[in-house]
């Protein structure tokens, strides 16, 4: 994945349009690591990780009927799946997990938009979390691979929709700028800065 804000000559700066095949891959590669960041997370957290789940699920708690708290329950949201990633105990693990989260992060207020998928988030990461205290791995592995695929399956689906919405937009551009100079416009892999994906 290239540089999430580019700048071009005369044109300002631009907000990269992340691709489905893009997002496929990154959260394939979350998944390989979440699963094994809970593995070692189940062996090897510590009684202040576990005070630390404990703080974040309750902030979290009081967000997840408050969409007014959206950004702040996304943060919460990064910060549980961090904390997981540190409590591994495995340095190396921990910072690949924290360049995957800071690229997700561009993602994820597009995946839980709604209040519906923000409780049922907040619902696996109660469950995760005590698995992890239960050192339950079995099932806390289940269930960190559902939570990554349902994440990337509700993502890809906004994104299809998206191009679509191009697809359609470009598909009847030519007839109303027939005759005149104007441009047609281009779908390419860019939105200007302050567009929404």
């Amino acid at each position: 994945m290239t540089g999430l804000v580019e700048k071009r000559a005369r044109r300002g700066y631009y907000v990269s349009r992340f691709s489905v095949d893009e997002v496929k891959d990154l959260y394939e590669f979350r998944k390989m690591l979440e699963i094994h960041s809970v593995k070692l997370a189940v062996q090897n957290a510590q009684p202040s990780h576990l005070v630390e789940f404990d703080r974040v699920l309750s902030e979290l708690t009081k967000l997840s009927s408050d969409l007014s708290g959206h950004a702040k329950a996304v943060e919460l949201d990064i910060q549980i799946h961090e904390l997981i990633a540190r409590a591994s105990g495995n340095t190396s693990l921990h910072q690949a997990m924290q360049n995957v989260l800071h690229k997700v992060m561009c993602f994820i207020s597009v995946e839980i938009a709604g209040q519906d998928s923000l409780v049922a988030a907040h619902q696996q990461h109660q469950s995760l979390l005590h698995l992890i205290k239960e050192r339950d791995a079995k099932r806390a592995v289940e269930l960190i691979r559902m939570h990554v695929d349902t994440a990337k399956e509700t993502l890809v689906s906004v994104l299809q929709t998206r191009d679509q919405v191009w697809s359609d937009v470009l598909a009847v551009a030519p007839s109303k700028t027939r005759g005149s100079n104007q441009e047609v416009p281009k779908l390419n892999n860019d939105i200007h800065q302050g567009e929404t994906l």
